[in-house]
């Protein structure tokens, strides 16, 4: 008897009205009292029962109640007093009461409560089963907190909701959203997917934007499931200039790579007063394939185009591409990447054409080789071989460091040794390096042909490490100098050859300061150059809270002494962070006040109960060919949490420059509003930043988000804006 009942109970847990799967699992069952009416034909366990099924995962399902029968004879299993199920996935299930008969085809609940994982409940008066079709009366869904004497923020009503297992879809009758009980949106029909489903064809969220120069323009993004490996999202916009705009996206999945291709259209401005630049046809498209699950190689194919570089920052077409490039030199690159690699070398093979503001100059490369191999245990130290070889052209010079037609190509070996004599060790670099130039048409070198230059390169490092522990406050501190003398000979004509291509590098990383070529790889500085350093570290449980480097590199040889004055400068590092809510940090090349600085950058992030800020500083001479005057910027952010849900922020970015246009960069706040079922906040900023036809804008951003419903975005006016000071990792 009690076997029956507990086969019928595990056949109950199993495929019952709570959407649980078949799983093979172990069952048992414990009661005060387990009877059996032979009239009646009712098997009866009753007295705080308690089902516990054990899956072979070692997760547990527990059903309790006051009272299971089961009825032979109408063959129908009821479960009676308050019963209640645990899920394994966290979920907890209330009922009234449970009946439904023995094929568990059909089955009433009353009084539903479901607790989900993330604390949001679903109630429901009445749940019936109908084979697969399930349907809740008077159903209320909401994610916020409540109690018996007030109401949630907000919840979700329906008068009727269905459930179709089979088509794995919800569908409301008579839906309501209410605020504290007051209805504030009604809708007669609406569906969506079951949770189970991870794509749906169906309506996205809206997207709202108003910009003071272009007008008002909402887009309506329409997804579209053409697979299990394929889908498709096309967005149709209504402006209020008459201009018609959409926008596509295509995205498929192969076994070794993927495909996604995007791109929209802007139709001509009818409107006399419209912009210059508006009055024309204006489009994109950005297509890639990547590679993916393929032993010891990759390849990318891109092709990124548009009707001019500023059009997807101004509009929002290109929703999976789309990157935020502000402050960054706006280019489209087209590309074809093929690279292969195994434990002892890799190969890159690069051809991009690239798309500028100024056409003229827009650079192609093709190709662009890199490779390197190694060789171990050669010699009792490391042999290897590297590639670099480019060939750039385009259709107008610009200077002479851009030229019509560039050649190179460098071949290096190189022998590395590292050896160890406690307490120092030592590293011994030696290459030989030949560089092969091809230049025409530019303004120094007129038709300038097969310049070959031998380069000769060699170093000695030592590094003398010293750990020592601080028991006190039970740290570990790594500290120590390390000095490096490196010596390149070339012929005098190719260390007064200038690089002539459009590579950006950074020439005063403070991790370089012991290269070989500190003045980047296309420029060669002769003679011999020493470099000093010292840097201490210290760790403790936690994190390294405390970094500082200092040092400096200093030519030493007499050539070319005029020519790199400028790389005889100091590099200093400090990082500092000895709790969570603050941090500082420092970088600079040249020290400030003492010698000629090229670089500095300061910043710190504090923070004390609910208030936190942040001060940022940088100056940079030289931001590689896109801004020649350099920048000198100060940016301040700030948030104070007034209560526990409510907070206020703002941020200013500041130009020092007095010859660089306006004083002010970027400013703005926002009021926000945040607990665990809603999201508001409102926010103004004003940018003064021009680029094309992106114009200095003021900006409203209204945003609403409902838990685990969706969201309400609408940038009023203009641009939305960042500002960071920086952070210590």
């Amino acid at each position: 008897m009690i076997h029956q009942l507990t086969r019928f109970i595990y056949r109950f847990l199993i495929t019952s009205f709570f959407f649980v799967n078949i799983v093979t699992a172990e069952i048992t069952l414990n009661s005060r009292k387990i009877s059996y009416d032979p009239n009646n034909g009712i098997i009866t366990a009753s007295g705080d029962v308690i089902v516990i099924q054990t899956f072979e995962d070692g997760k547990v399902r527990e059903l309790h109640a006051e009272k299971i029968e089961y009825n032979k004879k109408l063959k129908e299993i009821k479960l009676i007093g308050s019963p209640m199920i645990k899920e394994t996935s966290g979920e907890i299930i209330y009922a009234q009461s449970a009946k439904l008969d023995s094929e568990f085809e059909n089955a009433i609940v009353t009084v539903l409560t479901i607790i989900l994982k993330d604390k949001s409940k679903v109630k429901a008066q009445k749940a019936d089963k109908k084979k697969a079709i399930f349907t809740f009366e008077n159903a209320t869904y909401s994610p916020c907190k409540e109690n018996d004497c007030s109401l949630p923020l907000w919840d979700l009503t329906a008068e009727k909701v269905t459930y179709d297992k089979e088509k794995q879809q919800f569908i409301y009758k008579n839906a309501k959203l209410r605020l504290k009980g007051v209805p504030v949106f009604f809708t007669p029909y609406f569906s969506h997917p079951s949770p189970e489903v991870k794509r749906k064809t169906g309506f996205l969220t809206p997207i709202f934007r108003n910009l003071t120069d272009i007008g008002f323009f909402t887009g309506f993004p329409f997804y579209v499931t053409l697979g299990s490996d394929k889908d498709l999202t096309v967005t149709p916009f209504l402006h209020s200039k008459r201009r018609r705009l959409a926008s596509a996206d295509y995205r498929q999945k192969f076994y070794c790579g993927n495909f996604d291709v995007s791109a929209s259209c802007l139709s001509k401005a009818k409107n006399d007063k419209a912009q210059i630049q508006d009055k024309r046809t204006r489009w994109h498209i950005d297509s890639v394939v990547q590679s993916q699950n393929l032993d010891n190689k990759r390849f990318i194919v891109r092709i990124n185009r548009s009707s001019d570089t500023t059009y997807k920052n101004v509009y929002p077409v290109d929703l999976v591409h789309r990157t935020d490039m502000l402050l960054r030199e706006r280019y489209n690159d087209s590309k074809i990447v093929c690279e292969f690699y195994d434990t002892r070398y890799f190969l890159t093979t690069e051809s991009h054409i690239y798309q500028t503001a100024n056409r003229d100059t827009a650079p192609k490369v093709y190709p662009h080789i890199i490779f390197n191999c190694k060789r171990e245990n050669f010699l009792h130290g490391e042999l290897s071989f590297d590639n670099d070889t480019v060939y750039l052209t385009r259709k107008k010079e610009k200077s002479t460091m851009f030229a019509e037609d560039f050649f190179r190509a460098t071949n290096k070996v190189s022998w590395q040794k590292t050896a160890n004599f406690s307490p120092v060790v030592f590293d011994v670099n030696s290459s030989i390096r030949t560089d092969i130039y091809n230049v025409s048409e530019t303004v120094e070198a007129t038709k300038s042909k097969n310049r070959v230059f031998p380069v000769f390169e060699n170093q000695v490092s030592a590094f003398v490490p010293f750990i020592s522990e601080i028991k006190t406050f039970k740290q570990t501190s790594i500290w120590g100098p390390k000095m490096a003398l490196s010596s390149v000979e070339t012929r005098k004509k190719r260390s007064n050859f200038e690089q002539n291509e459009d590579s950006l590098f950074d020439t005063f990383s403070d991790l370089n300061l012991h290269s070989l070529n500190r003045v980047g790889y296309d420029s060669v500085e002769t003679g011999e150059r020493v470099s000093v350093g010292f840097e201490n570290s210290i760790y403790n449980s936690k994190r390294r809270w405390f970094n500082a480097f200092l040092g400096q590199s200093r030519s030493i040889g007499k050539r070319q002494k005029f020519k790199f004055a400028g790389r005889n400068s100091t590099v200093g590092r400090l990082v500092l962070k000895p709790v969570d809510n603050l941090s500082f940090r420092m970088r600079f090349v040249g020290v400030p006040f003492v010698e000629k600085s090229q670089l500095f950058e300061s910043g710190v992030n504090a923070g004390y109960k609910n208030v936190s800020c942040g001060v940022g500083y940088m100056y940079d001479k030289k931001i590689g060919h896109i801004q020649e005057n350099g920048i000198s910027q100060l940016g301040f952010t700030v948030g104070i949490k007034l209560t526990e849900f409510w907070s206020v922020s703002g941020a200013k970015i500041l130009n020092m420059k007095k010859k660089n246009g306006k004083r002010a960069l970027a400013h703005g706040a926002t009021l926000a509003y945040r607990d665990e079922c809603l999201e508001f906040s409102v926010g103004m900023c004003n940018t003064k930043f021009r680029d094309g036809d992106i114009k200095p804008r003021t900006t409203v951003i209204v945003s609403l988000v409902l838990r685990n419903i969706g969201n309400i975005i609408t940038p009023t006016t203009g641009y939305g804006y960042s500002a960071s000071v920086g952070e210590v990792e």
